[in-house]
């Protein structure tokens, strides 16, 4: 769950996993509206296993709804000419 994100055009938080201290795969996306977004969760996939994750900001340029990623026009967001995102760890759960 994402506590608060805020965009002034529609936009994903797409979820990459780490590779070597950096953003790589993309995970999974979730698609926002423009506007104040509380609470958002994102679906992360049964098969990650415990580790850092990023979260990025992506421009839905075509307002569809639809990540056109790398191929189309959806983009990173940026603030101050860097990447819009946070790094965080994927724990492993803990049972019973």
């Amino acid at each position: 769950t994402v506590p608060l994100v805020v965009v002034d055009e529609d936009a994903f938080v797409v979820i990459r996993i780490d590779q070597d201290g950096q953003p790589g795969e993309i995970s999974s996306l979730t698609w926002l509206p423009a506007g104040v977004n509380r609470d958002v969760i994102v679906e992360l996939g049964e098969d990650l296993t415990p580790g850092n994750l990023y979260a990025e900001l992506y421009l839905d340029a075509a307002s569809d709804q639809e990540f056109d990623f790398p191929d189309g026009l959806d983009i990173p967001m940026q603030r101050n000419r860097a990447i819009i995102q946070a790094l965080f760890a994927l724990l492993p759960s803990v049972d019973g």
